[in-house]
């Protein structure tokens, strides 16, 4: 049981250690490229609900017309 524990307690320190890096990571990349651009967020995330109501718009259609010859 002690064995267990203690693997545990290890694994828990490198997940909190590899965590620390990537945050580490984070920061130094923002330190780099200066304040994050939010409108590239807001444009990435346009794209993408354009892109599925595009296909949610499509989907229906197709519904619709096979709704219609039946």
């Amino acid at each position: 049981m002690f064995s267990l524990e203690i693997h545990y307690l290890v694994g828990k320190e490198k997940y909190k250690d590899l965590r620390r890096d990537v945050e580490r990571h984070q920061l130094i990349q923002i330190a780099k490229l200066g304040r994050p651009d939010k409108r590239e967020s807001l444009r990435r995330m346009a794209g993408w609900l354009g892109s599925r109501l595009v296909m949610w718009g499509s989907m229906l259609q197709g519904h619709q017309t096979s709704t219609q010859r039946g």
